[in-house]
């Protein structure tokens, strides 16, 4: 847990833009993953095959529509390409579970190259949207691809 931990506070603009706080804890994470986990989506450590690291995070739920909750990488392994690696693994996994459709909830004003990232794989934005996560109510966007 401790190595996933080190992912996500290897962010600290998404911790601060998402979360309103300057790091997560263990214990916030293990009930983050819990409450996931309850509402159907797995939650699956990122390894680097070579060193054998935790590197990231991906949440996810499969079904008709996937609904992708969080990709993450450690901001070490972030803009090589891994992410997109890691997406495509994903998509297909999906596809071939029967997805149809796969949906992510982006954070307006956030990081433009998260939606560019997106829109490179093949997303549109559908809908504008709240989410609402921990206390924190933040406008976003609902991307889609039809796969």
């Amino acid at each position: 847990m401790k190595h996933l931990v080190e992912v996500y506070n290897s962010n600290p603009r998404f911790i601060a833009t998402h979360l309103g706080r300057h790091k997560v804890r263990c214990q916030w994470l293990m009930d983050e993953i819990y409450s996931m986990n309850q509402a159907g989506f797995w939650s699956c450590k990122i390894i680097n095959k070579a060193s054998h690291h935790i590197i990231g995070l991906l949440e996810f739920k499969m079904g008709i529509e996937s609904y992708l909750s969080l990709l993450m990488m450690h901001h070490n392994h972030a803009h090589q390409g891994l992410g997109q690696q890691i997406y495509q693994g994903m998509e297909d996994y999906v596809i071939s579970h029967g997805t149809r459709s796969i949906r992510i909830d982006v954070v307006k004003g956030y990081d433009d190259g998260v939606t560019n990232f997106w829109l490179r794989n093949g997303f549109h934005v559908a809908y504008d949207i709240s989410l609402t996560w921990e206390n924190m109510s933040l406008p976003a966007v609902v991307m889609k691809k039809s796969v």
